[in-house]
């Protein structure tokens, strides 16, 4: 697939013209309005149209998630981004059938393989512009830290099932990088006893926050094409009004969806394969995954990462109080 560079172009000669940047064309992360902004204007900001002219030094987290998925030339929303790797294309006719469809999966190397043409074509050019004399560009540092973005943010070749699950989930999130105490850490259980194959892999999710704590989150795709989604969450009852609104949320997301099955959640200590002297996951060397679990997952970590920064948008306020 080659990649439409028009988006490229456009970055490259706005950065060759700082002074044209202006405080009303861009949206400031250290404001007092996006300090107001509630997660979901958060959310509607990493999906609107980035600015004519910006620095990446300008640019908040929600809008460099825009940006790398531009260049990149990735359809805006996770759902298209798995219609293009399901069916080549995006269209509403697929769009409406992706979660129906039992027969449909989606291979992982296809991802991969995108992800690394694509970033290897931008890099390749941004590389030429950051040799001496090249278009007589003369501040590199602009494009130094997009390259590093983009490094960090892609796939590289030979990753694990798991690795490319985690890249692509992180670069569909509203925001980009996620901040140091967040994380998600994506594993594939082989589930033993079961008679269907599709039921002997459950895609187990750790997620790491600010302010809520850590979870675990468990999906089975049954053979009715159900979901079994158990969210379990490390923290106190304090926290119990956030567990009912990301339950909540998740519900709505399912129906929105139209993915049947059942959500769980539970207050428990867990484990995680890091704490653990033994492993107790069993990895499985899966090559294709349905776009329901992989909806499902982006879905539910979506929701606690927006709830998590809320959180810390209202803790930030009261301490300016």
């Amino acid at each position: 697939m080659k990649i439409n560079l028009t988006n490229l172009s456009y970055f490259i000669k706005n950065i060759q013209n700082p002074e044209s940047v202006t405080d009303k064309s861009r949206v400031e992360s250290d404001t007092p309005n996006s300090q107001k902004a509630n997660s979901q204007n958060i959310y509607n900001q990493s999906n609107s149209a980035l600015p004519g002219s910006f620095h990446i030094n300008a640019l908040n987290t929600a809008q460099q998630a825009v940006l790398i998925r531009e260049l990149l030339n990735l359809p805006k929303e996770f759902k298209e981004f798995l219609s293009l790797m399901v069916y080549g294309e995006v269209s509403q006719e697929n769009l409406l059938k992706l979660l129906q469809d039992k027969s449909k999966d989606i291979q992982l190397k296809d991802i991969q393989n995108l992800l690394d043409t694509n970033s290897k074509e931008v890099i390749s050019k941004l590389l030429k512009l950051l040799q001496p004399g090249s278009s007589g560009f003369k501040d590199t540092e602009q494009l130094n830290k997009l390259v590093n973005l983009l490094t960090q943010t892609i796939s590289s070749q030979n990753n694990s099932p798991q690795e490319i699950l985690n890249k692509t989930i992180l670069l569909y999130l509203p925001w980009l990088p996620l901040v140091q105490q967040q994380d998600i850490d994506i594993k594939l259980e082989e589930r033993k006893g079961s008679e269907n194959d599709q039921e002997n892999i459950a895609l187990i999710m750790y997620i790491s926050t600010i302010n809520l704590g850590r979870f675990k989150i468990t999906l089975i795709l049954n053979a009715d094409s159900s979901l079994n989604i158990d969210i379990e969450s490390e923290e106190a009852e304090k926290n119990k009004i956030y567990l009912e609104k990301i339950l909540s949320n998740v519900n709505q997301e399912m129906s929105k969806n139209k993915i049947n099955g059942k959500t769980n959640v539970y207050t428990q200590k867990f484990k995680t394969e890091k704490d653990s002297d033994k492993r107790e996951l069993s990895l499985c060397p899966v090559s294709n995954i349905s776009p329901k679990i992989m909806m499902a997952a982006y879905s539910i970590a979506k929701i606690i990462f927006e709830i998590d920064e809320n959180v810390s948008l209202i803790e930030s306020r009261k301490q300016r109080i």
